[in-house]
Formats: structure tokens, C-alpha cells, sequence
């Protein structure tokens, strides 16, 4: 037996029995086509027995048995809810039959003048056929595509449910997938009038053909009526449409109970089908998605529901959420929710600005024959659960198209640290080494961040670029080349969208009014207030004090006290004073013109060694009672940074063992322009982590290090603090001090 023929062997039904039920052929056909009659009948085949459609070859139709073995092999091989299923085969007596299911509402073709089909039902039964000749048009993991050739609403078949169903598949061909344009040389078949005119120009035969003839269907559905019949025509409707016109001749049954946002969804698709350019077609799988909007339109109808949310609800969420109006569904959407079939989480914030996360599982790029890990253990808010790094190398692909367009958006990564097990912190040093992919122009630059923003529950975001959303689909490929080392697991890649943060600048405000003067007598009250202005004034420029003995003045142990814009004492700490020198390594005092104390700490090496340990000397008594303080590091960078890197300082009070991080050098975030090789270090925004450094106006450089509370009475230290440079290096920083004051 030929080894094509064994592969259907099993579906061979005997002639005897296909002439039993439909009477020797002599019973009145269900329908006809380029095949032959079609004939109803109940029969046993491969998958039990029902009733069935049985066509049998008609040679004087134009197709033979090339046509009818392809069929049977379409059939066969390609299997899909909206393709009319294979159930069996006769190949007997120079009879030719193929036995398929009974879609026993008929064709499309004839319904489209029924006024009972109603506009949401329209809809349906073209979406249903759209999936079907998009599942045919993509490769399937084969490289091959399937292009139909001979699509018409009369190859639109309806099941008792009105499911449509494409059928008709011996003029089908397969062609490679693995390119952008299949193109095939062919001879020109199909149906006049839905015959991509390109296609029967040139004999060229792309998979836009299809679209083509696929659009010509779309306004046979909307206008109720076969094209090149009673002066209706393609090339008719393009003209209404073009000139905003399509009420005239859209199916008048149709009219009153159509949602007009519905009408333009699905007018705008057609049109695009039978673009005279191939180019300016959609492909099958975009036309899935427009339809998919215009039935949402319709259904939606009550609620009058903007563009975005229409897509948003077409992303397998319109059935699980509850809501009875446009304000109740932004509730829902700002508490987020889940899309893409589970691996999209979308959610909005009170601006309406739309931010997603995109899971693991959709955008990791697996390399053939390695293991890929992912597990439901730590909270994810994705079923399939979070990806571990497993110590290697991985790759992304980023696809989203939910962006808000002129929103400033900063890509995340989004992960967990499984094995922490007291509080978690603000802050988390991870350094990964990233790259993006540009597939035109080459790899571009290596970036490496620190830092990772504590978001909750044990889930950290590290920022890897910035970009601006033009409210076109994002796609995007990131390699992450350096490990995340075990006890990381990844949930996914963010995109979140940002406040403005402007560049600030510690400045020393000296523009103050005085505390007020509860004095009730206004003569009095009048007479002081000048001599409270001087003293307050004075108060304001700082002072200097040196504290008496001969040891601590050989030690330059000196502090500035000052008060600011609300009354509120301030104090600056000369390193000599703050820092506990005999615990730094390799170090040296210079002479500073632009210090306030004189002498200045420079560092000469400082990587795994601590930067300062800034030691608890500072009481509570020097500063005003029940006030919020914050400490900063006042410092400059050496001149020659060529060689400085921006790895984050780890801040550790020594009391609790707590820790933050902090940066002495502003982190570099790429920011991605319109085109992925315009890659520039400078931020849009800058990230929200308090231990940025700041400018100050005195030319020095500072970074708030601890935070603390001031009590009622006067005991009281601020712990020691570490800080500490474990990976990067900052030799030759300059240390001037410490300067505490409210915030």
C-alpha cells in the first residue's frame, strides 16, 4: 500500500454505505459547490456515528482528484474548532467522496439577507471564520502556512450552535512560514469577485490574498448582500467609506440596533482587507483582534466604554469581571487584573495610566534542550508561578500593547528573595549585568544596576531602562547577562509608569521668618520682635563650636549649629569629629579651602572596606525635641571619575543590624528613544530611592544616610553607622562630614 494512503487508511468508509444512506446519490443535495452536490446522511465513522455532510467529486465542477486527495490531507493535518472537521473518505469505483461534519445551519452565504441574523451574531460568525484562517495562516512550530485560495462566504459553514466553520480546502497550499511574505507562483483560482486582484494580476500568491478575499466576506456580512451582484461591489463600498458613507449601504435590517462604535470596529478591518497594497493589509491574527473590539462594542453597548478598555476587556477578562459601569470597571482594573490567558498583570492608577507586568513564562526565551524551573510556592500573582535563574544566563522577549501613550514609563525587573527571613528592607543590592538585543544595528552597551526597590512582601523592582510609550505595541529583547546568584526567583518584567521627579538640589534656604511671639501685649510684642529678627539671623548663618579640652581640640573635634526655616536646631559634624578614623583603611586628612572645619577625610581605597563608621557621640539634647531628623553624608567625588563605578554603599546600624543603601554617584539608567539604538545614560526621571545624592549650594555633594525620631528628653544617641563599599570602587572621595537636620 503507498505509504501516503496508509497515513488515512483508518477513515475509509465503504461506497456501499455512503450509497445506503443517500439512496444511490439520488436524494436532493444539501448544497453544492466547486466540488459537487452534497448530500446529508447518518453514518459510522472514525470518531462514532452522527449525521454528516457527504460531497462527492463532480468533475464537471472544475476540480479533480489532485483537489480531492489535498483536501482530505488539509483536513486531516490540520485540525481547529473553526475548520470544518475530517470524519472519512471513499476511494471506490472511480467514486470520490469525502464525509465531513454536518453543519446543519448551512452556509454563511445564505443568511446574509436574514434579518434574523442579528449584528452581534454577524460578528461572531466572522470572528469564528478569522481564527479559523489565522490558525491556517500561522506556522504552527512547522515553518509552513497554510493559504486557502478559495475563501467566500459560502465556504462559511454554520453548526446548530452558528459557530462558523471554513471548509473547502482543495484549492488550499502550503508554503514556507518562516519568512515575512510567503509568495507562491501559481495558477490564478478561486471565485470572481473574491480573488485578491493582485493575486490575478501577477499570479503571485501571498497570504494577503487571503485577507483580500476574507474582506470581500466582511462586507458581504455587513451590507447583506453577495458582491458583484445587483450593482454592489468592492470597489462600491470603498467609495461610501471613503467618503463616510456607509449607512447607505449597509444592510438596512441592521441599522437601528447596531452600536456605532461597533460599526466603525468592524468597517475599519474590512476596509483595511481590501487594500489595493498588499502591504497595507492586516494580517489575520490583527483582524482576529479588531473583531474580537467591535463585538466587545456591541455587547458592551450600555456602558459607552473608551477604546482602551474595550481592548483590555478583549484580553480573556470580559467574563470574570464584575461591574455595572465605567466607574466600577476602573475600580476593579486599579486593583489589577489578569490578561493574555493569565500572563499579563494590567492595572491602572488614579490618573488612569495603565502599567503591566508581563509574567516569565511569556517572555523567557527558552533555549532548546535545557530545563526551565518555575514554581506556585512564592505568591506570584501568576498561576504558573515565578522562574529561578538556576545561576545562569537568560534571555527575554517583551511584547506588550497596553501602554498609555505620552506616559513615561521605567522597565523593571520584578523578583523575590526567597531566603530572607527577618524584615525586609528598602532596598536590595543585586547588580545585574543587561543588554538590549537590536536585531538592525547590533548588541548595544552592557548596563549594570544595584539596586532593587522593596515593593511588599518579600518582592523587589530594579530598574533597568526608561522610555516614553507612543502608544504603539512595545517589543523588546533583554538579555540578562550576569547571575542573579540562588535565592532570587523572577516573577517577570514591568513596565511602570512614572511620577516626575525633578533633578533636586539641597540648597541652604536662608529666606526664613522667625518663630512667632506669643506675647499678648502688642507694645511689647513690637518692641522685641527686632531684637528676635538679629538673634534668629545669626542663628541661621551657623556658628562654630569648639569644644574645650585640650584632647578634642587636637582633634579638631568641632561642630556648626544652625536653625532651619521653621526654628528647628540643626547641627554639621566635622569628619575629624564624626568618623572613627583608626577603623579606616588607608586614609589620609587634607587641607580644604572650601570646608567649613579646615581638614578633609580623602579615601584611597575603599572597596570591601567600610567608607566611615560615623560613631554615637551626637545626643539628642543638641537637637529639638519630638522632631523627625534625618543624617546626611556631606562629601565630594574626586576629580578623575573615569574609573568610578556606581555600585551602591551599604548604610548598617550597628545597634539593630538594620541596613539600607545608599548612592555617593547618581546610577546610570539607559533611556530608550523612538529608535533602540539612541540609548542615552541620562534619566528621564529619577528613580524614587531616598539614598540619591543631592547638590548642595555650597559646591559639596550629599546623601541622607538614617533617619530618626528626637524624644521629649534629653537622652539619647544616634547609633553607630557603618557604611560599607562591597563591589565597585570610590578612591579618592572626600569626606567633609555629617549634617543632621529636620525633614
Amino acid at each position: 500500500m503507498d505509504p501516503f494512503l496508509k497515513e488515512f487508511e483508518h477513515l475509509r468508509i465503504p461506497l456501499k454505505e455512503i450509497k445506503r444512506v443517500t439512496n444511490n446519490f439520488r436524494n436532493k443535495p444539501i448544497g453544492s459547490g466547486g466540488f459537487g452536490n452534497v448530500y446529508e446522511g447518518e453514518l459510522s465513522h472514525s470518531k462514532g456515528r452522527s449525521h454528516v455532510a457527504i460531497k462527492r467529486l463532480d468533475r464537471k465542477f472544475g476540480q479533480g482528484e489532485p483537489e480531492f486527495w489535498r483536501e482530505i490531507m488539509m483536513l486531516f493535518r490540520y485540525s481547529h474548532e473553526n475548520l470544518i472537521p475530517l470524519l472519512g473518505f471513499c476511494d471506490e469505483d472511480g467514486e470520490k467522496v469525502i464525509v465531513t461534519e454536518l453543519a446543519s445551519n448551512g452556509s454563511l452565504e445564505s443568511h446574509l439577507s436574514s434579518r434574523d441574523l442579528t449584528w452581534e451574531r454577524r460578528i461572531k460568525i466572522c470572528l469564528d471564520a478569522a481564527k479559523g484562517l489565522s490558525y491556517l495562516h500561522d506556522d504552527k512550530g512547522t515553518h509552513q502556512r497554510v493559504i486557502h485560495r478559495d475563501l467566500k462566504s459560502a465556504n462559511i459553514l454554520l453548526d446548530d450552535e452558528w459557530k462558523a466553520k471554513v471548509s473547502d480546502m482543495g484549492l488550499a497550499k502550503v508554503g514556507p512560514a518562516n519568512q515575512e511574505h510567503t509568495a507562491l507562483f501559481t495558477e490564478v483560482v478561486g471565485t470572481l469577485g473574491y480573488v485578491d486582484p493582485v493575486y490575478a494580476e501577477t499570479s503571485v500568491l501571498t497570504k494577503e490574498s487571503d485577507v483580500y478575499s476574507f474582506g470581500v466576506v466582511l462586507l458581504e456580512v455587513l451590507c447583506g448582500k453577495l458582491c458583484n451582484r445587483n450593482g454592489f461591489s468592492v470597489a462600491t463600498w470603498k467609495k461610501s467609506y471613503i467618503n463616510k458613507k456607509t449607512h447607505e449601504i449597509i444592510f438596512q435590517g441592521l441599522t437601528q440596533p447596531m452600536e456605532m462604535t461597533s460599526l466603525e470596529a468592524f468597517s475599519d478591518i474590512a476596509f483595511q482587507c481590501v487594500e489595493e497594497s498588499r502591504e497595507k493589509r492586516p494580517t489575520m491574527s490583527r483582524v482576529v483582534e479588531q473583531l474580537e473590539m467591535a463585538l466587545l462594542f456591541e455587547q458592551y453597548r450600555g456602558l459607552k466604554l473608551p477604546k482602551e478598555y474595550v481592548i483590555i476587556l478583549n484580553k480573556n477578562v470580559a467574563t470574570s469581571l464584575k461591574y455595572k459601569s465605567v466607574e466600577e470597571l476602573k475600580l476593579v482594573l486599579s486593583k489589577g487584573v489578569l490578561l493574555d490567558a493569565d500572563k499579563t498583570w494590567f492595572s491602572i492608577n488614579d490618573k488612569g495610566e495603565h502599567s503591566v507586568l508581563i509574567s516569565m513564562d511569556e517572555c523567557l526565551i527558552r533555549e532548546a534542550g535545557k530545563d526551565y524551573e518555575f514554581s506556585t510556592k512564592y505568591n506570584s500573582r501568576f498561576p504558573v508561578g515565578t522562574y529561578s535563574t538556576l545561576d545562569r544566563k537568560f534571555k527575554t522577549r517583551v511584547r506588550t500593547q497596553f501602554l498609555t501613550p505620552n506616559i513615561t514609563y521605567t522597565i523593571n525587573l520584578v523578583y523575590k528573595n526567597w531566603f530572607s527571613s527577618g524584615p525586609f528592607h528598602s532596598e536590595d543590592v543585586i547588580e545585574i549585568e543587561y543588554k538590549l538585543d537590536d536585531h538592525i544595528h547590533g548588541e548595544t552597551k552592557t548596563w549594570t544596576t544595584y539596586l532593587g526597590d522593596h515593593r511588599g512582601n518579600g518582592w523587589y523592582a530594579v530598574e533597568l531602562y526608561q522610555f516614553t510609550s507612543d502608544g504603539t505595541p512595545v517589543n523588546l529583547d533583554i538579555s540578562f547577562e550576569a547571575k542573579l546568584y540562588s535565592g532570587r526567583v523572577v516573577e517577570g518584567i514591568e513596565f511602570q509608569s512614572m511620577e516626575n521627579v525633578e533633578e533636586g538640589q539641597a540648597s541652604d534656604d536662608h529666606d526664613i521668618q522667625p518663630p512667632p511671639v506669643s506675647d499678648s501685649d502688642g507694645d511689647i510684642k513690637d518692641r522685641v520682635k527686632w531684637k528676635i529678627k538679629e538673634l534668629y539671623s545669626i542663628f541661621r548663618q551657623r556658628f562654630l563650636i569648639v569644644d574645650g579640652s585640650f584632647f578634642k581640640r587636637l582633634f579638631n573635634n568641632r561642630k556648626w549649629y544652625f536653625l532651619d526655616k521653621n526654628g528647628k536646631k540643626c547641627l554639621m559634624i566635622s569628619a575629624r569629629a564624626a568618623f572613627r578614623v583608626r577603623k579606616i583603611k588607608k586614609t589620609s586628612w587634607v587641607q580644604s579651602e572650601n570646608s567649613r572645619f579646615g581638614k578633609v577625610l580623602m579615601i584611597k581605597v575603599i572597596k570591601g572596606f567600610p567608607v566611615a563608621v560615623i560613631q554615637n557621640k551626637i545626643k539628642y539634647q543638641a537637637l529639638s525635641p519630638q522632631t523627625k531628623y534625618a543624617c546626611y553624608l556631606v562629601y565630594k567625588l574626586p576629580e578623575d571619575r573615569s574609573n568610578l563605578q556606581m555600585a551602591p554603599v551599604e548604610v548598617r546600624v550597628r545597634s539593630t543590624d538594620d541596613k539600607q543603601y545608599v548612592y555617593l554617584v547618581s546610577p546610570q539608567i539607559p533611556v530608550i528613544r523612538q529608535k533602540v539604538d539612541e540609548i542615552t545614560h541620562k534619566p528621564l526621571f529619577k528613580p524614587k530611592i531616598k539614598g540619591l545624592p543631592q547638590q548642595r549650594s555650597d559646591a559639596w555633594m550629599e546623601v541622607q544616610v538614617y533617619e530618626f525620631h528626637t524624644t521629649d528628653t534629653t537622652d539619647g544617641f544616634i547609633p553607630v553607622l557603618r557604611l560599607t563599599c562591597y563591589s565597585g570602587d570610590l578612591e579618592g572621595l572626600i569626606l567633609q562630614g555629617v549634617e543632621i537636620r529636620p525633614i
